[in-house]
């Protein structure tokens, strides 16, 4: 499989990160701290723009 990087991009929170303390839970406490590089795209409607540049970019902001 061959990748081309087109664009490489900061992706903006669409919403100020609320300021809270998040407690984790014991399972997580456990696990050790480690970050796994993953991004997962899930199409929930078949459509076929879903890799639109543009419709990722706005999920991520989103979801951030």
């Amino acid at each position: 499989m061959t990748i081309s990087v087109k664009e490489s991009i900061m992706v903006q929170p669409a919403e100020a990160t609320p300021r809270k303390v998040l407690w984790n839970s014991d399972l997580d406490l456990l696990a050790g701290n480690y970050h796994i590089p993953t991004l997962y795209f899930y199409n929930p409607n078949g459509t076929s723009n879903f890799f639109h540049p543009n419709i990722l970019k706005e999920a991520l902001s989103k979801t951030l």
